[in-house]
């Protein structure tokens, strides 16, 4: 189960939702994976027929693109080869192609308002999320 949190900003009042954690399709890596951009889907779909993937890890995360000066929770996909060569999926932002920043603490950590740029979004859970 992920965790649903509110974003609110004290300066400028904007609010958001972030879907944060896994959810009930986390151990399906294919339905997984259908969020993600279509050159991605082939990758992991071309690791998976080569039955190369040891194990793989599947997320909603705090993302941030500093290009498009976005925040929002992403699917990111890792996966670790038997060979142990690992790859990340998802972190490429959809709008400019510029890598995204992933934030392994999601809720826990301190972020300037995406609208304002000014204030420090406050977190709070507002459920639960599959």
């Amino acid at each position: 189960m992920g965790i649903i949190y509110k974003g609110s900003c004290p300066e400028c009042g904007y609010e958001t939702k972030f879907f944060l954690g896994g959810g009930m399709l986390s151990i399906n890596l294919k339905r997984s994976a259908a969020v993600l951009p279509e050159e991605e889907q082939k990758q992991i779909t071309n690791l998976s027929e080569r039955d190369s993937i040891q194990e793989f890890f599947v997320e909603n995360k705090m993302t941030e693109c500093k290009g498009c000066k976005t925040l929002e929770s992403r699917t990111i996909i890792d996966i670790t080869e038997i060979n142990g060569t690992t790859h990340r999926y998802g972190d490429i932002c959809c709008r400019c192609r510029d890598r995204l920043t992933v934030y392994e603490q999601g809720a826990e950590g301190e972020y300037i308002c995406p609208k304002c740029h000014q204030g420090i979004l406050m977190f709070s859970e507002e459920g639960l999320w599959d």
